[in-house]
C-alpha cells in the first residue's frame, strides 16, 4: 500500500470511529435518559412522600420528554391540591411543564370522570388556554357525574375561571337536578365576590332550601355590598327555625354593621 493510500485508509478509518464515538454517546445517553426516566416514575410510584414529590419535580424539568410518567403522576395528585399537598402540588407543576401531551390526556382523563379530577382540573386551569374552555364545557355534560366533579372542583377555586364560568355556575345553581350540584355552584358564585349578577343569584338562592346556607354564609362575606339581600334576609331570620334562620341573623348584623361603617367613612371624609 503506498503512503497515500495508506493516508486514505487511516483517514477513512478515523471517520468511522469518530462516527461509532459520536453514535454511541448519542445511544449511551438516550439509554440513560430513558433509565431515569424509568427510575423516577419508579420513585413517584412506590417512593416514600418526600421521594415521590422529588421525582415529580426532576420530571416537570425533562418537560414533554417526561410524558410516558404523565398517568403516574396523575394517579399520584391524591390529596388536597388547594391545601398543603406538597407531592399533589409537584405533580400538578410536573404536568403543567410536560405541557401539551398532559393536556390531552388531562381532557381525557376529567372527561372519564376520574378519582382524581379535583387536582385535574386545577392543573388544566394552571395550563391556561383552552383548558380552561374545555373546563367550562364540562359544566353542562349530560352525565351528572361528570357535572358533580367538574363544579364540585370549580367550588375550591378562585380567580378568573370562576368569573369566567359565572354564567354556567348561576345557570347550573338556578336549574340543576341534583341539589349537591347546586350547592356547590352557588358557593363557587360566592367566591366570585359581590358584583349585580353575584347578589342577584344569591338572593334567588336564598328561596332554596339546599341552597340558602351557602347563599347567607356569602352574603354575610360581603358586607355592605349585600345590602339588596336584607330584605329576604330578615324575613328568613323571623321564619326560618332551622340554622339558616339564626345564620341570617349573623349576616344581617354583619352587613348591617359594614353599611354604617361606610356611613360614618363618608361622613367624616367630609
Amino acid at each position: 500500500m503506498t503512503d497515500k493510500g495508506t493516508k486514505r485508509y487511516l483517514k477513512t478509518a478515523l471517520c468511522v470511529l469518530g462516527v461509532l464515538v459520536i453514535a454511541s454517546a448519542i445511544l449511551t445517553g438516550i439509554y440513560w435518559k430513558d433509565i431515569k426516566l424509568s427510575w423516577l416514575i419508579h420513585k413517584v410510584e412506590k417512593g416514600s412522600w418526600n421521594e415521590s414529590k422529588w421525582a415529580a419535580e426532576e420530571l416537570g424539568k425533562m418537560g414533554e420528554d417526561a410524558a410516558p410518567a404523565i398517568p403516574v403522576l396523575v394517579n399520584n395528585m391524591g390529596g388536597h391540591i388547594t391545601t398543603d399537598s406538597s407531592r399533589s402540588i409537584a405533580c400538578s407543576l410536573a404536568l403543567v411543564n410536560i405541557g401539551e401531551p398532559a393536556k390531552k390526556y388531562l381532557k381525557d382523563y376529567i372527561d372519564g370522570g376520574g378519582p382524581n379530577t379535583l387536582n385535574a382540573v386545577n392543573t388544566l386551569v394552571m395550563m391556561g388556554g383552552d383548558g380552561v374552555t374545555f373546563i367550562i364545557e364540562k359544566i353542562h355534560d349530560n352525565r351528572l357525574e361528570v357535572r358533580k366533579k367538574i363544579v364540585d372542583a370549580l367550588f375550591w377555586m378562585h380567580g378568573d375561571i370562576l368569573r369566567k364560568a359565572k354564567p354556567d355556575l348561576i345557570e347550573i345553581a338556578m336549574h340543576e337536578e341534583d341539589p349537591g350540584i347546586r350547592r356547590s355552584a352557588i358557593g363557587a358564585i360566592g367566591e366570585i365576590g359581590p358584583d349585580d349578577d353575584v347578589i342577584e343569584a344569591l338572593c334567588i338562592a336564598l328561596d332554596d332550601e339546599y341552597l340558602r346556607g351557602g347563599a347567607i354564609a356569602a352574603l354575610k362575606r360581603f358586607g355592605a355590598d349585600a345590602e339588596p339581600a336584607l330584605e329576604k334576609l330578615r324575613d328568613i331570620a323571623e321564619k326560618d327555625t332551622s340554622v339558616a334562620g339564626t345564620d341570617a341573623q349573623w349576616a344581617i348584623k354583619a352587613i348591617e354593621k359594614a353599611i354604617e361603617e361606610n356611613r360614618v367613612g363618608v361622613t367624616e371624609s367630609e
